[in-house]
């Protein structure tokens, strides 16, 4: 049987087709990661650079005078240019006198734009496919001369007021920026006012700021948390993104970013866009805004006021003055230079990226004073508005509310929920004062959005909390630093006192009523036995126990309050990073310079938590097992988280062993100190003098060096204490031992067996 062959169909034109094409794509994928090796701007700057030499090098004067430039055909051969021809060119480029330029376009350029045509024209060379010039050949080092030569005469018109003083834009200072964000928001372009916040308070670059998307964003307890993979020091991406905290401003709708963000994402238009402003040239779109508001008459005197023109002021101002008022600080309460390195995404060379990472304490604190928040009050420890949902059937109301306001959002980026529902809970807080300033259409359209009828506020507005400080039920504030607690401390004790006076005055007209009812009584109205002196007598009697009640009181409050003023003197300032609550303060404490202890007042279980903390020691303190000679240094520079023993009493202790403990321990060191009088009278004083002066000294360093000075100085005079410290035991106990045996015994015992034996001893005497 004949075998039959079935002839395949030829495919080879369809695998040349499939070559070719495979071919075109690998080819066009190479070109493309060529370009990708220098960011989109860069290139477009690049090539605005280039296009101005190609037309000089087209133009006539330099045809007839550089022949040599051209090829026969009179084409531009860019291998035959010299140093000396391009540096021809930046010269005209810097007197402003480029040939075949019409003279209304021509204008002088510095130092900057020079740089930028030598680095466009090693990138021509790159299109062109020529290799560039080394960095060693004599073209690059012919430019190298040239530029210090650029460099040295710009050096040089400065001193002459030719040029400014300081390079480059200007910072933009706090109140220049809160009249900006008041000016737009009052005009209307909430993209101007969103944008101006976000450059702001993330003190980031234009350009990175107008790259930031919605899976960028994320809630971190009471704040915002902006991430940007990409920077100017980070072109490739490969560190880790710096996380910025943006808060709330409850206080001020014009500077609170995340209102600003809520509206703009309200009335904006969006697509499945990922970014926020989707879109190019965001960056220049907002310095156009910028620029024109800065040209209105009253931005013209607000510019003629700080001493700036208008080309001082630009996108980069924001970048500046953001930095300089953290550093600076709002009441010389400035933050760390190392946070604000990190979060502004400042290069310092291997150092930075090995040891100094980002903690979240340090951007908290920058992120609190960028968003205007005053460190002169409990007001910078407010939180943010927000829902407190207790329930499931609450938890859908909010998000049905958070839905209908955002809609286009949430479909394409369901993961943005919590961020729309900050923005949309800080919305609603500022809805009163927004729809009296934004004006007419914008207004309306925000007054007519589904999601603020009265139907929908009704359902979620009694779920929202404002202006909550330090907690909530379900949020605790961040960024706090401890000299707002013990401002917090202080606002509650003047107001308690102020209701003590209420309270006094008060009692006191009740009183000196009932005190004259029954007098009057006891004397006899009817027997008209009432005389002048008799009145007086009851008065008297009265005001004197009245006013020696309100002495005590008074004399309480002003104890409490110099402990806290004592506080708050010199000492390093620590953020308390993680969440801070007021009940954590009851067991805070902070060790002053120089190891002096500085104790914050502490709440012991059953104190009245309206009130503020009363007692110098923790409610579990317990007093040192020390030898006599260590608890002698103690009793006057303080032990762990105690201060200067001799400055407590017996009410600082919860434990009664540990109340009889201090008492016994007082008693020993009073008989110490009296023999010190006795026995080492100049020695005891001089340490006497010197240890007042140590109290009232500020400096760290001289605290410190104090502090050691006077250790010695107690444990000189102990020896000689201990000579007579000895004669405190009773007869009955001393046996045969010598004098040095019995002091070295003595010095060695603990404080709670010496004090025993001295008060047995002061018992036996007394009797």
């Amino acid at each position: 049987m004949a075998s039959t062959h079935t002839p395949t169909t030829p495919i080879t034109t369809d695998l040349s087709s499939s070559s070719s094409s495979s071919s075109d794509a690998v080819e066009e994928h190479v070109q493309l990661m060529a370009k990708k090796r220098l960011s989109a701007n860069t290139h477009a700057r690049y090539a605005t650079h280039q296009k101005l030499f190609l037309a000089y090098v087209d133009s006539a004067e330099v045809r007839s005078s550089h022949a040599h430039l051209y090829d026969g055909l009179g084409r531009f051969e860019l291998k035959n240019l010299t140093a000396e021809d391009f540096k021809r060119y930046l010269s005209c480029r810097a007197l402003g006198l480029v040939p075949g330029r019409a003279p209304a376009a021509q204008r002088k350029v510095g130092k900057k734009s020079i740089e930028l045509d030598r680095s466009a024209l090693l990138e021509l060379y790159r299109i062109k496919g020529l290799p560039p010039p080394k960095p060693d050949s004599d073209f690059q080092k012919a430019l190298s001369e040239y530029m210090r030569g650029v460099a040295s005469d710009e050096s040089d018109q400065r001193p002459e007021g030719v040029l400014n003083a300081e390079p480059g834009k200007r910072e933009m200072r706090f109140d220049m920026y809160l009249w900006l964000a008041r000016k737009f928001l009052a005009i209307g372009d909430l993209f101007a006012w969103s944008f101006l916040l976000l450059c702001w308070n993330t003190m980031a670059r234009a350009n990175n700021t107008s790259h930031i998307a919605f899976p960028h964003l994320a809630c971190a307890e009471d704040a915002l948390r902006v991430s940007i993979p990409k920077s100017k020091t980070n072109q490739a991406g490969k560190e880790n993104a710096v996380p910025k905290h943006l808060y709330a401003n409850p206080t001020d709708v014009a500077l609170c970013p995340v209102t600003a963000l809520g509206v703009y994402l309200l009335l904006g238009q969006f697509s499945a866009d990922q970014r926020i402003y989707p879109g190019g040239s965001q960056s220049k779109r907002f310095s156009s805004s910028l620029q024109r508001v800065l040209a209105s008459p009253e931005g013209q005197v607000l510019l003629r006021e700080h001493g700036l023109a208008s080309k001082d002021v630009g996108i980069h101002s924001l970048r500046k003055g953001g930095a300089s008022l953290v550093l600076n600080g709002i009441a010389g309460g400035g933050a760390s230079v190392t946070a604000v390195l990190i979060r502004g995404e400042w290069a310092l060379g291997n150092v930075q990226k090995r040891y100094w990472k980002c903690q979240d304490a340090g951007d908290q604190l920058i992120g609190r004073l960028l968003a205007g928040l005053s460190t002169l009050g409990v007001s910078f420890a407010l939180l943010p508005p927000h829902f407190v949902c207790t329930s499931v059937e609450q938890r859908r109301k909010v998000a049905l509310a958070v839905e209908s306001a955002f809609p286009t959002i949430l479909r394409h980026h369901p993961r943005a929920q919590g961020v729309l529902q900050m923005c949309f809970a800080s919305v609603i807080h500022h809805r009163q004062t927004l729809c009296e300033t934004l004006p007419e259409p914008v207004r309306s359209t925000f007054e007519g959005l589904p999601a603020f009828s009265e139907d929908s506020l009704a359902q979620v507005r009694p779920l929202l909390v404002r202006d909550a400080a330090f907690q909530s039920p379900c949020m605790k504030a961040t960024g706090i630093p401890p000299h707002v607690f013990t401002l917090h401390r202080l606002e509650q004790m003047e107001r308690q006192g102020a209701r003590q006076m209420e309270g006094l005055a008060a009692h006191l007209t009740g009183e000196l009523r009932e005190e004259l009812t029954t007098r009057l009584e006891t004397l006899g109205v009817a027997g008209q036995s009432v005389t002048g002196l008799g009145l007086q007598q009851a008065l008297a009697h009265q005001s004197t126990a009245l006013m020696e009640r309100m002495r005590e009181e008074m004399s309480e409050n002003m104890e409490r309050m110099r402990e806290m003023v004592e506080q708050m003197a010199p000492g390093p300032l620590t953020l308390t990073g993680a969440a801070t609550t007021e009940s954590d303060l009851t067991t805070l404490a902070a060790t002053g310079s120089g190891g002096s202890p500085s104790v914050l007042l502490h709440r012991w279980p059953g104190d009245c938590p309206t009130l503020p903390c009363s007692h110098r020691l923790p409610h579990d303190y317990v007093l040192p097992r020390l030898c006599v000679e260590d608890g002698w240094v103690a009793w006057f520079l303080g032990f762990g988280v105690a201060p200067s023993l001799s400055k407590l009493q017996s009410r600082d202790f919860h434990s009664r062993n540990q109340r009889t403990y201090f008492s016994k321990w007082g008693l020993l060191m009073s008989q110490l100190e009296l023999i010190a009088e006795e026995h080492a009278t100049e020695l005891w004083r001089t340490f006497q003098e010197d240890f007042e002066n140590w109290r009232l000294l500020d400096c760290n360093t001289e605290r410190t060096t104090a502090r050691r000075g006077l250790e010695q100085q107690l444990r000189i005079l102990y020896p000689i204490l201990a000579q007579h410290l000895d004669e405190t035991r009773p007869e009955s106990q001393e046996g045969p031992y010598s004098v040095k045996r019995k002091r070295k015994r003595v010095a060695q015992r603990k404080v709670t067996t010496v004090a025993k034996l001295l008060a047995k001893r002061l018992r036996t005497t007394r009797c």
